[in-house]
């Protein structure tokens, strides 16, 4: 947790492989072609978390 805050709260630089920019960049598309379906609902996705699950998040 202290890397983790380190890059959060001091800005600390990290360096990613190109296979994880890879997964990260495949991840960000789904997510955004899951949004683009705006009658469907995503769980975490364009939905909120736990109690919030059935509250649907505006795509801003």
């Amino acid at each position: 947790m202290e890397e983790v805050r380190r890059v959060v709260f001091d800005h600390e630089l990290i360096f990613l492989s190109g296979s994880s920019r890879e997964r990260i960049m495949t991840s960000r598309q789904t997510a955004e072609r899951m949004l683009a379906e705006k009658q469907t609902m995503y769980y975490g996705i364009n939905t909120g978390f736990r109690k919030f699950s059935d509250v649907e998040e505006r795509h801003r």
